[in-house]
């Protein structure tokens, strides 16, 4: 993996009780309190490597794995240069959705999202990388959200997204690449 900066991010959870280190609104607090927000110290000035800046402007196809788009996509997106990198090659950009419905596959999405006021679900994913992403890639039960999406000028694909074998991933790789 290369490093999106070599520079330091700490996500912080603002909770009712007040801000937090995400690892201290885990561990100490065991993810209880309301998340009313979400910040990412250190992005704003965060450096863009020189490798990853290498990488987006060689690749022909970037994947935005279907991972919680707050805790662990947010932190990277937080830095200026990658997000206005991405979107200077957005039809090259391909994101598959963590939610289900209203159900994130794993972790606390669903409670981030809310967090910071987005909708729980494919069509909420798609408003946050809106700006990235030219392609998104969500579930065939998830028809519903569609014209929602396509509204905010993104290609859908609709495929069966579950990956809890290793056949379910690879075909899911196979339809990434195919598109």
């Amino acid at each position: 993996l290369i490093p999106v900066s070599d520079d330091s991010i700490e996500t912080r959870v603002v909770t009712y009780l007040g801000e937090m280190n995400i690892q201290e609104f885990w561990i100490k607090n065991r993810a209880r309190p309301r998340v009313v927000g979400i910040k990412y110290i250190g992005a704003q000035d965060a450096k863009l490597s020189a490798e990853a800046m290498e990488y987006i402007r060689k690749s022909e196809k970037i994947v935005i794995a279907p991972a919680n788009p707050i805790s662990s996509i947010g932190p990277s997106l937080a830095v200026p240069k990658l997000r206005h990198e991405l979107s200077k090659i957005r039809k090259n950009v391909v994101a598959i959705s963590p939610i289900e419905g209203t159900q994130a596959f794993s972790g606390p999405a669903k409670k981030y999202m809310r967090g910071v006021g987005l909708e729980v679900s494919p069509a909420g994913v798609a408003q946050y990388y809106s700006d990235v992403i030219g392609t998104f890639i969500i579930s065939n039960r998830d028809y519903a959200f569609s014209n929602k999406i396509r509204k905010l000028g993104i290609d859908l694909f609709l495929t069966d997204i579950t990956m809890l074998t290793v056949q379910q991933e690879s075909r899911l790789a196979s339809f990434v690449m195919d598109i």
